[in-house]
């Protein structure tokens, strides 16, 4: 199998697992009982829709594992094709994690005694999440070496970090301008400036390689990584300190018991995608070892143990339709929001225009008459 090909497929494996295991940390393994902001969707009105988008979700998650299982036998032909597919596998993998915390929050509010969480000026997992992705793009750029950066990856890097950066710099924005404390608003804004500024240096750094890809201009890439890393994780860490994130739900023991059986169900189905990640970057250095082969086979069957025992936990209990309603509440706020500020900024970009147009006019007013 060439060389090239066999690094593509364990780099892809590393990726996934790395990635899926972050998210399930943030969202399975803390327990943390709160809304998911990404999951207010206007199409989750009623609790049978989201046992339904789970069911489909681990159908979905089936099928891509016994495909990429299928392509294995053909593995030194079939290299995209397994990359493609471990790519979409933890794609919808972590729909799922964030389906099922969701889940397990509107689950366990609905027990007498329960307080729902409350939001803060900061969406926790957004910023997280966005850390993440631009910590393991700014990684990828950093180890990759000089024959796999390729155009389009490098197009894709820049542009998922440029978004993710907007992503957590909108967000801190908005929460400096609406905290009290002098002292804590500027904080925010030398945080933002900070991120944007190293941003800036990098994203400069990689259209310099792009247009003349040499050493010295991958050594600039990779040595202007370093400050948009230590800027961004600075400006995560003091994003989510618990002052900014709101408080969890207030849970009793039993509505604590019973949301962890959603997320630990949840967890085995993460587990069993990982530890395929694992057995097809093993396959790939050692490809006769029937061991490998078999272990693929049991990550399906626990996939499908999971899903039963998921299936069976939200059937026993019920969902809090006051939860969902205020989830629903909020997303229709948000998206006025979002509403009045594209009106705003479209408002704005006129009226530039308009003074643009008129100072030009005035300016070819004045060098007639001269």
């Amino acid at each position: 199998m060439n060389s090239g090909h066999s690094r593509a497929i364990a780099n892809t494996c590393e990726r996934s697992q790395n990635k899926l295991q972050m998210i399930a940390e943030m969202l399975l393994l803390s327990c943390e009982a709160r809304p998911l902001r990404s999951c207010f969707s206007s199409h989750i009105v009623s609790p049978s829709y989201l046992h339904e988008k789970i069911s489909a979700t681990v159908k979905t998650i089936m099928t891509l594992m016994k495909a990429i299982i299928a392509h294995v036998h053909m593995i030194s032909t079939k290299w995209l094709e397994i990359c493609e597919g471990l790519q979409e596998l933890s794609s919808t993998t972590i729909g799922l994690i964030e389906l099922c915390s969701h889940t397990a929050y509107l689950v366990a509010v609905d027990f007498p005694g329960c307080e729902l969480a409350e939001d803060g000026l900061v969406d926790r997992y957004s910023v997280l999440l966005s850390g993440l992705e631009i910590k393991m793009s700014c990684n990828r750029l950093k180890r990759a070496r000089v024959e796999d950066l390729t155009p389009q990856l490098i197009i894709d890097l820049c542009s998922n970090i440029s978004r993710h950066i907007s992503v957590i710099t909108d967000i801190c924005r908005l929460a400096g301008e609406s905290v009290t404390d002098e002292s804590t608003s500027d904080q925010f804004k030398l945080c933002v400036k900070s991120v944007t500024c190293a941003a800036g240096c990098l994203i400069a750094s990689i259209k310099s390689y792009k247009s003349h890809p040499s050493h010295t201009h991958h050594s600039r890439v990779i040595v202007f990584c370093e400050p948009v890393l230590a800027a961004s994780t600075a400006l995560v860490g003091f994003a989510t300190e618990d002052d900014f994130t709101g408080k969890q739900a207030l849970l009793t023991s039993k509505a604590r018991d019973t949301q962890k059986a959603v997320l630990g169900s949840c967890m085995s189905i993460v587990s069993a995608v990982i530890q395929l990640c694992k057995t097809v970057r093993d396959l790939v250095y050692d490809v006769m070892k029937t061991q490998h082969r078999e272990k693929l086979h049991l990550c399906t069957d626990s996939v499908e143990r999971a899903s039963s025992r998921l299936h069976d936990t939200l059937e026993q209990h019920s969902i809090s339709e006051r939860a969902l309603e205020l989830c629903k509440v909020k997303n229709d706020e948000e998206n006025s929001k979002n509403e009045v500020d594209e009106h705003c900024d479209s408002y704005h970009s006129d009226s530039t225009s308009t003074s643009t147009v008129s100072g030009s006019e005035n300016s070819g007013n004045s060098m007639a008459s001269r």
